[in-house]
């Protein structure tokens, strides 16, 4: 199967992105009662105007405590945090400063209803808020498989084993984290990959255990691809202001790394290369998972790096698994399928990474992901040139999957 998304995944990523240039504010409430979408530019100018004071996190109670005729107004974490501390005239003049460059009001409160001379808070966090992110990745990724001479699994224990290795590839990924009243966790994500080089072996056993070594062939793999899907549901819990947050999750995943076999060249016996070798084996794994994200938020800051989050993820799978082969050269095999194999497997995938902000909405986002798959005892199912059909075990496979991501990441 050769899907080739990649273009599919940029159109999306970009309508994303073009349809959300609107969000590139936070919400302030003023003295006035009016509700302002404020960019960081804007609030800057706010910290500037005479007769305020910007402060960074003090204690919210003290701050009432110690004015009288003063107003507090804090600062959303996406416009760096803090707060602002003014007579109500300045921030109206304020108000008119950052008018002029563009700010736009949404709401005005009704007459006679505006909060003075006491601490307000704005509505920070919407109902439903969205992350959009788009990886690049370097992959590197390692198959084996091999199966028995009989369906009892001997004559040899080790018939056959493969084993594709090093197999390099680029990959995007697009994907989404909706949290719906800061409780409801959904993500999910869609990946794609091309493998651009690899090795492979064959090898035939007479013996157990892996003895008397009757064939062997080295050959390459600079073809195929691998494609990725997750959608996973969660309940959010956070811990001091937000700072932590642990998200116990389910999903359901799906996974096809699709390989090929070229450039043949026979090591035992020694007769060297041969040509027109182009065997597939192509593999899917798909089933539920369980799993837990786990986060820390940093503080807002005025610098560079306004904040950040760090997170790490584990998920355990349950997967069936299906793999279907052509061997083009064994003219005593079917083709376009020549075998086929049927296990049931369990997978265990690893992520770490950060998330830095160096705007309101966007963030470089860099990981790493580690994935072990493994399947039990299965069924290897041989289809013959004249139409019969044999049965062996399939003793194994095992799948590996390492993946260095970078990245964008767009959050409203």
């Amino acid at each position: 199967m050769r899907i080739d998304i990649s273009t599919i995944i940029g159109t999306a990523v970009l309508a994303v992105l073009l349809n959300a240039t609107a969000c590139f504010a936070a919400t302030v409430t003023f003295p006035s009662g009016e509700t302002v979408d404020i960019s960081v530019a804007q609030i800057n100018l706010l910290k500037r105007q005479q007769g305020l004071y910007y402060v960074g996190y003090p204690h919210k109670e003290l701050i009432p405590t110690k004015t009288t005729e003063r107003v507090v107004v804090e600062v959303p974490d996406e416009l760096g945090g803090g707060f602002l501390i003014g007579f109500p005239k300045d921030f109206q003049k304020g108000l008119e400063t950052i008018k002029a460059s563009g700010a736009s009001v949404i709401e005005e409160e009704p007459s006679g209803q505006a909060p003075t001379g006491h601490a307000i808070r704005p509505e920070t966090n919407p109902p439903v808020r969205f992350e959009f992110a788009l990886d690049g990745s370097y992959r590197i990724d390692r198959l084996k498989w091999n199966i028995a001479g009989n369906s009892s699994g001997n004559n040899p224990n080790i018939l056959s084993e493969l084993t594709w290795t090093d197999l390099r590839m680029f990959q995007l990924e697009l994907s989404n984290t909706t949290i719906i009243k800061k409780r409801v966790y959904l993500r999910g994500y869609v990946g794609y990959g091309e493998i651009y080089s690899g090795d492979n072996q064959d090898s035939d056993y007479a013996g157990d255990d892996r003895t008397i070594e009757f064939s062997r062939s080295n050959n390459s793999t600079d073809d195929g691809d691998a494609l990725d899907g997750s959608i996973a549901a969660g309940y959010r819990f956070t811990f001091g202001s937000d700072r932590f947050e642990l998200i116990p999750l389910i999903g359901y995943s799906y996974h096809e790394l699709n390989l090929n076999i070229t450039d043949g060249y026979q090591t035992i016996p020694a007769t060297g290369s041969f040509p027109g070798l182009d065997s597939t084996y192509d593999t899917r794994w798909h089933g539920p998972w369980t799993g837990i994200d786990f986060k820390v938020n940093t503080r807002p800051r005025n610098s560079f790096i306004r904040r950040g989050t760090f997170f790490t993820t584990l998920e355990v799978h349950y997967a069936d698994y299906y793999a279907e082969a052509d061997w083009n050269l064994r003219t005593n095999l079917a083709h376009p399928k020549s075998f086929e194999h049927d296990a049931e497997a369990f997978g265990i995938l690893f992520k770490i990474g950060g998330k830095l902000y160096f705007a309101t909405h966007w963030a470089l986002n860099i990981s790493y992901d580690y994935a072990y798959w493994e399947t039990g005892e299965g069924t290897d199912r041989t289809f013959a040139a004249d139409g019969s059909t044999g049965v062996t075990q399939l003793n194994e496979v095992i799948w590996q999957s390492h993946v260095l991501s970078l990245g964008i990441v767009y959050q409203f």
